[in-house]
């Protein structure tokens, strides 16, 4: 009798953990500095991730050994256990980015354990990557984040090298985020390439000043930032509308006439990779702001930023220029907010597939 009841709280105990596992999601991000994994814990915070029991893996490449060491730390001061940190292991040079390489079974490892993933910002493509020289502006990342060019390539293929099987064949319905660098990371991955600087490249103006002085909305940075050096109250930060494709994933939102988004980069879309499309544009048409994958549905990115809490303050305001202030609208705060619920929801969708 007791090896009976025994045997059904055993059984019992294996039901409701396969239940709590089954509830937990597993959410990859690429590059998880300290600054990254500040912002994750904002949006888990105030509920704009609505995910289950949220497991993060925060990926970098071993060699990253300076921005390691600050992640850990700022989850050892903060007591985040919900966070932690895997490294891709192994050299390669940007000619064995495209092809099965040492890295690659290390990628489909880290595919297999994720319900979702996001890819952040920051600096420039190296052009050599995408068969350009370099331009005098553009600012390369540093080597230790070439590895994720591979990894998007892996994710979603591209035209460099046909042979290879993009791992979202397992898997279609993958949620995958691209934000700034993080969409130009795909576009470039899939074999397309980039305007390296906007104003120079499309708009054919050289300097800061005079890009000061453009419509608002072919602005994509604040180019006031910083040109005065006794001027610390400048944001780095402009806000532009944008014009959505119609059928694209955008238009699923209501009422995003006159919206503003912000935006930081002065780099764009300039040859599409494959397999992508545009899903929106700077309102003039020149400047891509959205793109998404014609075949894995979840597979999307932004230029402009939706990954700054400080965007969502009650009481937001942004320094233009020495006259002008910047005060996001409740609509456009909600449009943010939109997305990243958007994203939880197509993880949920994954997950019960």
């Amino acid at each position: 009798m007791r090896q009976i009841a025994l045997t059904l709280i055993i059984a019992w105990f294996a039901l409701i953990t396969s239940e709590a596992q089954s509830n937990v999601t597993h959410l990859g991000i690429v590059n998880p500095t300290a600054r990254n994994i500040e912002k994750l814990i904002f949006f888990k915070e105030n509920g704009f991730l609505n995910l289950d029991s949220l497991l993060v893996t925060g990926i970098f490449h071993v060699s990253n050994t300076n921005e390691i060491k600050q992640s850990h730390q700022y989850l050892t001061d903060h007591s985040i256990n919900f966070v932690k940190i895997k490294t891709i292991k192994g050299e390669l040079s940007i000619d064995s980015l495209f092809i099965s390489n040492r890295w690659s079974q290390q990628f489909e490892n880290i595919f297999k354990a994720l319900d979702g993933l996001l890819f952040f910002g920051g600096d420039d493509v190296p052009p050599a990557i995408y068969g350009e020289k370099t331009f005098i502006t553009t600012d390369i990342i540093d080597r230790t984040r070439n590895w994720e060019l591979s990894f998007m390539f892996h994710l979603i293929g591209g035209k460099q090298n046909m042979d290879v099987e993009p791992l979202l064949e397992q898997n279609p319905e993958f949620p995958l985020m691209g934000i700034c660098l993080g969409m130009q990371i795909m576009n470039v991955a899939a074999g397309g390439s980039l305007y390296q600087d906007i104003p120079s490249q499309i708009y054919e103006m050289d300097y800061c000043e005079d890009v000061a002085q453009m419509p608002s909305d072919r602005q994509h940075k604040n180019y006031l930032y910083g040109i005065d050096n006794t001027d610390d109250k400048t944001s780095y930060i402009s806000f532009h509308t944008i014009s959505i494709k119609p059928h694209s994933f955008l238009s699923q939102f209501n009422n995003l006439t006159g919206i503003c988004v912000p935006s930081v980069h002065h780099q764009a879309v300039k040859k599409l990779g494959q397999n992508l499309n545009v899903a929106a544009t700077s309102n003039d048409g020149k400047v891509i702001e959205a793109l998404e994958h014609k075949r894995y549905k979840n597979v999307y990115g932004f230029q402009f930023h939706i990954d700054f809490p400080e965007l969502y303050a009650e009481d937001a305001a942004f320094r233009i220029s020495p006259k002008k202030d910047f005060r996001p609208s409740a609509s456009e705060k909600d449009f943010y907010k939109s997305l990243w619920q958007d994203f939880s929801e197509r993880i949920r969708s994954n997950q019960v597939q």
